[in-house]
């Protein structure tokens, strides 16, 4: 509702970091264009994490607003106004970049074990996009930001291509257009 409030149109609330596959369906009736916001704290990211991939799952474009830390969009919007707001959303990053800079923060991507942890994060999520071009422009800037082979990466989401699927639902604000109206 605040986020409405301030100007911000096709705006919807999963109640919860319980978004399932049939919601991102319904929501992919509209719009292949989601931005995902919850709330700055550790839950949120969790539901962040679990949201981006039922979303990539399904083929959607995913991006994702962060909060300052302990606020959530009713808080922030009340604090500091629609127009920062606005440029919060403005400000989102890509999937990629925003499961890069959070295992970045988690890790060492300066050693090899770092890097190891890293890359297996993130070719486990590559592995779950649809298209192929975006799976091999993310593999090479993965491979330029650890120093890694392509082919190494490439095996090693073959690879992991076999493993069993995990259940990981979120919430989710999707928009029309590729961006939000205010």
């Amino acid at each position: 509702i605040a986020c409405h409030q301030a100007g911000a149109q096709n705006v919807v609330a999963s109640l919860g970091t319980a978004l399932t596959p049939d919601q991102v369906r319904l929501i992919k009736r509209h719009t292949k264009n989601i931005f995902i916001l919850y709330d700055a704290d550790p839950a949120g990211e969790m539901a962040t994490l679990r949201g981006l991939e039922i979303c990539l799952e399904e083929g959607l474009e995913v991006k994702i607003v962060r909060l300052p830390q302990g606020h959530d969009p009713d808080s922030f919007i009340k604090e500091r106004g629609s127009a920062a707001f606005k440029e919060a959303v403005s400000g989102a990053k890509t999937l990629f970049e925003y499961k890069l800079a959070l295992l970045k923060n988690q890790h060492d991507a300066g050693g090899l074990e770092g890097k190891v942890k890293i890359a297996g994060e993130m070719v486990r999520l590559f592995s779950k996009t649809q298209n192929e071009i975006l799976k091999s422009a993310w593999t090479a800037e993965l491979s330029k930001e650890l120093g890694l082979s392509t082919e190494a990466l490439k095996a090693e989401m073959n690879r992991g291509a076999a493993r069993p699927k995990e259940a990981r639902p979120a919430e989710a604000a999707a928009d029309t257009s590729g961006e939000l109206d205010f």
